[in-house]
This record gives structure tokens, sequence and C-alpha cells, in this order.
């Protein structure tokens, strides 16, 4: 699912959390600034690199699965998700890790998998637009979901989708929607 060392020259290969399209990251240096370089067929996007300790404070902060929630830059980012987070005045840059004016969004689709590569946390991969896999939220597809990567365990992904509004606990005796979640532990 991902392979790469982050370099120029051998750049992360990753797939976005519902597994649908694949994209490469690789870490560079841009006016000084450490870049997270992120392509997406002919699109390149820049993210700054401190969004991955960042992310993973937050992660740790809230200590519980966080939704996703890509939204281009031009549309609003659902409140409580990563995509909300990585534009918000209340994060450690005070406002967008994206660095490419126009291209700043979709943090809550690339950036997560690369944590995911990097064993700082995991991701939930759920089929979007689909009623086959996890719980649902009301009226429309799955939703993906975040969450730091637990002590002690390997990275790994989760078959089962957040619902919309709901948190998903990092407790393997949890359930929700009579779903056990102990299959990720």
């Amino acid at each position: 699912m991902s392979s790469g060392s982050g370099t120029p020259d051998d750049p992360w290969l990753l797939q976005t959390p519902p597994l649908s399209s694949e994209y490469t990251m690789h870490r560079d240096t841009r006016d000084g600034v450490d870049v997270i370089v992120c392509t997406v067929g002919k699109t390149v996007l820049l993210y700054d690199a401190r969004c991955l300790d960042d992310v993973h404070a937050m992660l740790v902060e809230r200590g519980d699965w966080v939704e996703l929630g890509s939204a281009d830059e031009q549309k609003p980012a659902k409140d409580g998700t990563v995509e909300a987070w990585g534009r918000s005045p209340d994060n450690p840059v005070g406002g967008w890790y994206g660095l490419k004016k126009g291209l700043r969004g979709r943090f809550g689709m690339y950036v997560p998998p690369l944590m995911e590569h990097l064993g700082r946390a995991e991701v939930e991969h759920n089929p979007r637009n689909t009623s086959h896999a996890g719980a649902l939220k009301p009226g429309g597809g799955a939703v993906q979901g975040l969450r730091k990567k637990p002590r002690g365990s390997q990275a790994r992904s989760a078959a089962t989708s957040a619902a919309s509004g709901d948190s998903i606990s990092s407790n393997s005796s949890a359930t929700r929607s009579g779903h056990p979640t102990s299959s990720r532990t």
C-alpha cells in the first residue's frame, strides 16, 4: 500500500484513504522551508513538513479517532476534522499547512496516509459513497477517520468507518453502532 524512502529520487508511493488513487510525496526544502511535496497526477501540492509532528501531537491530545474531512481550499471544511484543523488559526502554525495558494486544501486526504506509512497514525480505509463497509453517516457515504498509532503496536488500517459526529474509541473493547471495534487491536 505504501513504499519509498521519501526523497525526490525515491518518493513515498501512497494511496488515498479509500484506496482509490495513488500519489507520491517526498521531503524537500523550498525557500528555506522544510516541505512535503505531494504529486497527484500532474498537480503538485506543498505542505509545511511541521504538519507531521503537529498532527501527531493533536491526535495524542484528543486521544481518539478524528474524522479526515478532506475538502478543496475553496470549500469549507467540516468542523472537528483533520482538514479543518489543518487550516485553523488555532493550530500551531496559525492557519494553512498547505503552502501553494489555490491548492492548500486536501490536507485530510493526502497527509494522513503518509503519517500511517511513517507509523505515526492509523487511518481507516473505507470505500467512499458505498454501503458495504462499516457504519454510514446518515444520508451519505462512509467517512474516514484518523487516530494516533497505539503505543507498542504495528501501523495498520481498520476496516470500519466512523459515523458523522461520532468518534471511535482507541479502546479495543469499545463498541459503536453495535459493531465491535476489537478488530483494530
